[in-house]
């Protein structure tokens, strides 16, 4: 098998290498290429594996569940340790794996405890393999990817299509009390990383049809996806919004990298409540965070909330509140700290 799995030593010295934060200056033009495929490995075939691995197991789960077996959503929660070994079994699934990570790979990620923790999960989503930084132009080279890359990434191996995201580290308009504004950020509602603080308006790219024919940005389909959606309408015609840096997460993510955007709302703190609470994607978080923006501030809040690695889990409560890694790096690349500022607040272990 071709791939490294890093320890959580090795995650920790990448996760605060001066490269995990680039910034990018005033000109500086972001764009993009998308290759439908990508040379020496076959996701076609591996879909089709899976696809079989799933036949295999669908009468049984059909009888058992009373519905069809879905295809990324989890599935009934108290089939899914049987449903996991009856996948792992099927010749599809094994095919699937070593058609992904070479020969052999099924075998050794069975010894390793690290076969996909969801192998019901069949699709092709989208990865950075490149970039490049030159001229004030960023390129960035995507590929599509197989979602059992994605969930070998999770059990810490480095794949060669990196999970890509948007992230906005989103101002408001002065007031009385902050002459330069509010930084907003939230505190996420159920799901994950329960009560973990995060930019509020953060995923994973969506990779439109538009997108991958170079007729939609990276910026757009933040935009598009992330922006509207969790924060609504009236952040529909901000003031200004550009792409400020490039960020890696090897702490929660393991090696995930993030187009991080700065949009000047011109709103002001309650315009932008009041929008929020009408988007599609509100409930992703409990309630809005506002720092004043500027560098002491932000450095005290990071200060303050943030640890490290954080567990998660859904029982930590509002008292337990706690800065998301990725949301570190958001506020560091954005404020000007810099990676060694934020290795000397890490705390060992898992909070």
């Amino acid at each position: 098998m071709g791939l490294e799995r890093l320890s959580t030593q090795s995650r920790v010295a990448r996760g605060f290498d001066p490269s995990v934060l680039v910034k990018f200056d005033d000109r500086t033009i972001l764009d993009h290429t998308y290759s439908p495929e990508r040379p020496g490995i076959d996701l076609d075939a591996a879909y089709d594996f899976v696809n079989s691995a799933r036949t295999g197991v669908s009468d049984w789960y059909r009888e058992r569940a009373g519905s069809d077996l879905p295809l990324g959503p989890p599935p009934k929660t108290e089939l899914v340790p049987e449903l996991k070994e009856r996948l792992y079994a099927q010749d599809g699934f094994k095919r699937a794996v070593d058609t992904l990570f070479g020969g052999g790979s099924y075998e050794e990620l069975k010894a390793r405890g690290a076969l996909s923790k969801q192998p019901w999960h069949n699709e092709i989503t989208t990865g950075e393999t490149s970039y490049t930084n030159s001229n004030d132009r960023v390129h960035v080279n995507l590929s599509p990817a197989h979602s059992y890359e994605m969930h070998a990434n999770r059990e810490g191996f480095v794949v060669p299509a990196r999970p890509v995201s948007t992230d906005g580290i989103i101002l408001t308009a002065p007031d009385s009390e902050s002459d330069t504004g509010y930084v907003v950020l939230g505190l996420r509602g159920g799901g994950s990383y329960v009560n973990g603080i995060h930019t509020v308006a953060a995923g994973g790219l969506s990779v439109s049809k538009e997108l991958k024919e170079g007729k939609e940005t990276i910026q757009q389909a933040f935009e598009r996806r992330e922006l509207v959606p969790e924060l609504g309408d009236r952040v529909n015609n901000v003031k200004s919004i550009r792409a400020i840096g490039r960020v890696e997460d090897w702490l929660l993510g393991m090696g995930s990298c993030t187009y991080v955007f700065q949009v000047d709302t011109g709103l002001s703190g309650e315009e932008i409540t009041a929008s929020w609470v009408t988007a599609k994607d509100a409930k992703e978080h409990s309630q809005l965070i506002f720092i004043k923006n500027n560098p002491r501030s932000i450095e005290e809040f990071v200060a303050d909330n943030y640890k490290g690695m954080v567990e998660n889990r859904t029982n930590r409560t509002p008292e337990e509140r706690v800065l998301l890694h990725p949301g570190a790096l958001g506020l560091a690349l954005y404020s000007g700290m810099s990676s060694n500022d934020l290795r000397s607040l890490f705390k060992e272990g898992m909070h």
